[in-house]
Parts: structure tokens; C-alpha cells; sequence
């Protein structure tokens, strides 16, 4: 009997854990407002968080391009823009003078970027 009590705190003190831990990384939201930019445009969103590196992508709509995601603290992060159509892998290859970069420190919340 005594076991399954300790069995069942146990289960019970992980499941609190985890639940604290989901509750610690609030939502980010990036919205980037580009007013002069060719249509074709994409943009990636590159950040790393809690050990894991991130790379999101974003296309062109009515002029903004819009990222969410998760963190509990600022994260240092780089916006990075290709008109060419090549990819983030081409990107990555140019020098880091050939691409269109900002780097910025994302944290929970609306983020406007214009």
C-alpha cells in the first residue's frame, strides 16, 4: 500500500513539473512589416532555445511576414531575408556581408519589426 502512494506522488510531483515547465515558455508572436520588398521575398527566423536550434520561415502577405513561437526569456535570434529564391541553404553558404540579416532579442509577446 505504501508503494503505490509513493508510486502515485511521484507520478503526481512529474506531472506538476512538466506542467510548470510548459507554463515558463509564454508564446512570442514577430510581426515584420516591409513595405518595399519584392513579392517573392521569404523570411527565416533562426534562434536557438533551451539547447535546441530553431529555423522558421515565413512568406510574404500584404506586406508582413509573421513568426510565433515559444520562449521564457530573451533569445538572441537573426532575421534573415532571400529575394533570390534559393533557400536558407544557399544563404548560409554566401558570405555573412551577402545576406540580409538583422539580429534582434526575441522574449514573450508582440514584437513589431519595420
Amino acid at each position: 500500500m505504501k508503494n503505490n502512494i509513493l508510486t502515485l506522488l511521484l507520478i503526481l510531483f512529474g506531472m506538476a513539473a512538466l506542467a510548470q515547465r510548459n507554463s515558463n515558455n509564454a508564446i512570442f508572436t514577430i510581426t515584420v512589416k516591409a513595405n518595399r520588398i519584392a513579392t517573392d521575398t521569404k523570411a527565416y527566423l533562426l534562434y536557438q532555445f533551451e539547447g535546441q536550434k530553431y529555423i522558421d520561415s515565413a512568406t510574404l502577405i500584404t506586406g508582413n511576414f509573421k513568426f510565433t513561437g515559444h520562449t521564457s526569456q530573451p533569445v538572441n535570434a537573426t532575421l534573415v531575408f532571400d529575394d533570390s529564391g534559393q533557400g536558407i541553404s544557399a544563404i548560409f553558404k554566401r558570405k555573412a556581408s551577402g545576406a540580409d540579416a538583422l539580429r534582434f532579442y526575441i522574449h514573450p509577446g508582440n514584437i513589431v519589426i519595420i
